[in-house]
């Protein structure tokens, strides 16, 4: 697997965050930057804030002026590692080398080897509980000090998973929550548990680092391992599972926020990046800091610490105010397909499959570790009238942008960044839960409320409003109104395949950075599909590793564009980025890419991210196209008739360029995109055959267009080419695009793996052949086979218990009289929009007292999930 590193400009990275809910306060003057490192922050009862520095003590912030404190004013070491106040006001400061020291009525007292039970003066983390303040050290264990009493515990003398302790928390019954290296440690006074990888191996996959631990508003433990979010259900370790976007890879603390908020604070290319789970709901805020973070009561503001080098001042930051559009990902508009064996990442700015930053996000088979492609993208580009290109394109973000989400203006094909923001999403709707909506609309119960369709189900972009187009998304007009009513007349989705992601975006909202081209005025309707069926035959599993996508493109312009041309470019890895050969088959209309040597990485075993021996290879295949120009005297289609009656353009060339700056190398301009699709290089010379494509006598549009196996063709096989990093494109066009007209393109992504078939044999080549064939023939026939099961809708009626909730219209809680039945048991709060916004565990008492008060005054359902049943009831908040 290889990750991708693009420089960007810090300054103006901190530019987008001005004025966007953040107030920036300067560090203590006097120090260098390297001095001002950090290493903690906490908040005290008066809305003081401190930092613990890396080599120069803490600083105590008013919010006017720094009041520094050091080894030679009451700190033991200047290297502050922790700090926690007690409820009587008291701030305790772990060190690295010095101990503990206390800060009471502006007094300090040192606590060290020589005058108490610290088993070590490396402090990680503080905890404080009434009179109770406890000390994790670095590799000495834990310690308990009562203000007279020490108690130290380790994994001597007691059930404490590891001496190396990295955070603490102590709930409102006096349980101890100690994250370790090795795991999480409860420890209610007498008994220890612990949670780790060897009795809780699929929560821990990625390690036993308990970074941090948090208590929401219902004293529930959240706590923050490698890469992974966990909370306690009950007393079983779940894993927080409802948050798709790849920001959780790379977050490193966790606190508290307002009302219990669960809040994550790390990173995201060049930004920080926070995530809010409020009342349930995950939501990304792009901050100009990924350091440490802390929410301050008093001010109803989250505080922010650096500990790079960048700004090294704190900032406040408030999420009312912020305006996130264009910053980074959602868990709105990052989505995965998901629903067979292909596990691809679909966002709505032109491009996909990877992360936006650095990573492969193509991942086959699903949950294998595997990639088969590390970014692909749309190009479109076409003269005006008078001669001028206009041209879009998207490759790895590293210039900026040409898509941006959201329709056109049906008049003058304009849009704005409000209407954009609108539509910055991706909506996900499957078969079954299309089956589940229909059942229950047929049985009144959505209608009557008992019933919470999905949310993709009830927000189904159908309609704009204004001059945008009145149809936008596609749906089942059920009772015949022409309006998208699923509440009511119980219309929904229409939809490809299985599963299908649809998404709606645009290339005019701003100045093309990504090629510099000018706007098409292009609006594009997206959507990404699979079928899935696992029973299928052995011989047509391909099915089952196969994506497809559809873009309905309308030229809002008022321009006639001629030369349109359409490319699908890909940077396609298979496994190990460094080993892999592409090729393409014009008669099929397919290009692909397949493994240079014989196994895929370093050895016939798979290592991680690679295939090993057998690899696969995949094919990327046009399966239909805009209309070709009558009497262009092509052959569009390559069907080997030219100028047939209703021809279309698929595959009309196929190129593949290096990752450099020569005149075969990556694309600069708008110019340079547009010669690609028009299968030309950079300085304007026409593709030819043989070699490289570069310089020789005869023009051709597809390159490597031999099968490898074949000694006479033209190959990177037959070249002897080596194996490394590829890229290519292809190209679908050239054409006329009218103003007002749509033009549709379907394409698709066919990887087949037989690891009984010699690598680069004909066999090999034969069977991808095959399975191409047989997606082309489904597509075409539109007999796709469809295996997947509706087993949801018939357990309530199956004898599950109700539920009844009181009080009833409520303020402040609710108590929900319900018995679960296993352990599993969770309730879920959700709005009359189908939102999620509250979620919890249930207990086995019969009565679960459920706070309410933060949501506003209106009617809600409260879902209760218990093993394979469910239930719902309505109440009302006042």
């Amino acid at each position: 697997m290889k990750f991708l590193y693009t420089q960007v400009a810090v300054l103006l990275a901190f530019s987008a965050f001005g004025q966007n809910g953040i107030t920036h306060y300067a560090p203590p003057p006097g120090y260098t930057n390297s001095q001002l490192f950090k290493r903690c922050i906490a908040v005290d009862s008066t809305g003081n804030k401190w930092i613990g520095f890396g080599s120069i003590g803490t600083g105590m912030f008013n919010g006017v002026s720094w009041t520094m404190y050091d080894s030679s004013n009451g700190l033991p070491d200047n290297t502050v590692m922790a700090i926690a106040f007690s409820p009587n006001g008291d701030g305790w400061f772990g060190t690295m080398a010095g101990g503990v020291a206390r800060f009471s009525n502006n007094n300090w007292t040192t606590y060290n080897l020589s005058n108490s039970a610290l088993p070590s003066l490396y402090i990680k983390a503080i905890a404080t509980h009434g009179n109770d303040t406890w000390f994790g050290t670095f590799n000495s264990g834990l310690a308990k000090f009562d203000g007279v009493n020490w108690t130290v515990y380790n994994t001597g003398n007691s059930g404490l998973a590891d001496n190396a302790i990295l955070s603490i928390a102590i709930d409102a019954n006096g349980i101890a929550w100690i994250g370790t290296v090795n795991g999480l440690s409860k420890f209610d006074g007498v008994n220890w548990t612990t949670y780790n990888d060897a009795n809780t191996p699929a929560l821990f996959s990625y390690g036993d680092n308990i970074r941090g631990i948090v208590l929401d508003s219902n004293n529930q433990p959240w706590f923050l391992s490698s890469s992974l979010l966990h909370f306690m259900n009950g007393n079983i370790v779940a894993l927080q599972d409802y948050m798709p976007c790849p920001a959780i890879d790379n977050m490193h603390q966790i606190f508290k926020g307002a009302g219990g908020d669960i809040n994550l604070l790390g990173f995201f290319t060049s930004k920080g990046q926070l995530i809010v789970l409020h009342q349930g709901i995950p939501q990304i805020y792009y901050v100009p800091t990924n350091g440490y973070g802390v929410y301050d009561p008093v001010s109803a503001k989250i505080w922010l610490a650096s500990y790079s080098y960048n700004y090294n001042g704190i900032a406040t930051f408030d999420p009312s105010a912020y305006t996130g559009f264009g910053l980074g990902h959602t868990y709105d508009n990052f989505k995965n397909l998901d629903a067979n064996q292909v596990k691809a990442a679909i966002m709505n700015r032109g491009d996909m499959h990877w992360d936006g930053s650095s990573s492969p996000k193509y991942e086959v088979p699903k949950d294998s570790g595997a990639h088969s492609i590390f970014a692909s993208a749309l190009w479109i580009g076409g003269l005006d009238q008078g001669g001028s290109l206009h041209m879009a394109a998207m490759t790895y973000r590293q210039s900026g942008m040409d898509f941006w989400p959201g329709p056109l203006d049906t008049i003058n094909g304009a849009t704005d960044s409000s209407t954009s923001a609108v539509y910055d999403r991706i909506w996900k709707v499957d078969r079954n839960q299309i089956s589940e909506f229909q059942y229950y609309f047929g049985n009144g119960s959505v209608q009557n409320g008992t019933y919470i369709p999905a949310r993709d189900i009830i927000e189904w972009p159908a309609h704009g409003g204004g001059n945008y187009s009145r149809n936008l998304a596609p749906f089942v007009d059920v009772d015949g109104n022409g309006i998208y009513d699923p509440l009511t007349g119980g219309d929904y989705p229409k939809i490809k395949g299985d599963q299908m992601l649809w998404w709606v975006f645009n290339d005019n909202l701003a100045a093309h950075t990504e090629t510099g081209g000018q706007p098409l005025k292009f609006e594009f309707h997206a959507s990404a599909y699979v079928y899935t069926c696992p029973s299928i035959h052995d011989s047509d599993r391909v099915l089952n590793y196969t994506t497809l996508y559809n873009f309905r493109i309308f030229n809002r312009s008022g321009i006639t564009y001629d030369s349109v041309g359409i490319g699908i470019f890909q940077d396609s890895d298979l496994g190990a980025y460094d080993d892999d050969y592409v090729g393409c088959y014009p008669a099929g209309n397919y290009g692909y890419i397949y493994n240079g040597d014989m196994n895929d990485g370093n050895s016939m075993s798979p290592q991680p991210g690679t295939y090993g021996g057998g690899p696969p290879m995949m094919s990327t295949v046009i399966l239909n196209g805009p209309e070709a120009d009558p009497g262009d005297g092509e052959d569009n289609d390559n069907d080997g008739i030219t100028d047939e009656p209703g021809e279309k353009n698929l595959m009309t060339g196929f190129k593949y360029y290096n990752n450099d700056f020569s005149s075969t190398g990556n694309p600069q301009s708008d110019t340079n995109f547009y010669s690609y699709i028009r299968t030309q290089w950079l300085d304007g010379t026409p593709q030819t055959y043989g070699g490289n494509g570069y310089g020789g006598l005869q023009v051709h549009d597809f390159m490597f267009d031999g099968w490898p196996y074949d000694t006479t063709g033209w190959s990177e096989e037959t070249l002897g080419n080596v194996p490394s990093d590829r890229r290519f494109l292809l190209s679908c066009g050239t054409f006329t695009f009218p103003p007002n007209e749509v033009n549709e393109f379907d394409y698709a992504l066919v990887w087949s793996r037989d690891t009984s078939l010699v690598t680069k044999s004909q066999a090999y080549f034969d069977n991808n052949l095959r399975d191409v064939n047989k997606i082309k023939s489904w597509f075409t026939n539109g007999n796709a086979p469809s295996c997947m099961q509706w087993t949801v809708g018939m357990t309530e009626q199956a004898g599950m218990k109700k539920t009844e909730i009181f009080p009833n219209p409520a303020n402040r809680n609710i108590s929900l009289a319900y018995e679960a039945e296993t352990d599993q048991a969770v309730y879920e709060i959700i709005d009359m929009t189908g939102r999620r916004l509250s979620a919890g565990s249930l207990d086995r008492t019969g009565i679960n007292v459920i706070n309410v008060e933060a949501l506003p005054p209106g009617l809600y359902f409260v879902r209760i999930s218990d093993g394979s049943k469910f239930c719902s009831a309505k109440f009302v908040r006042n």
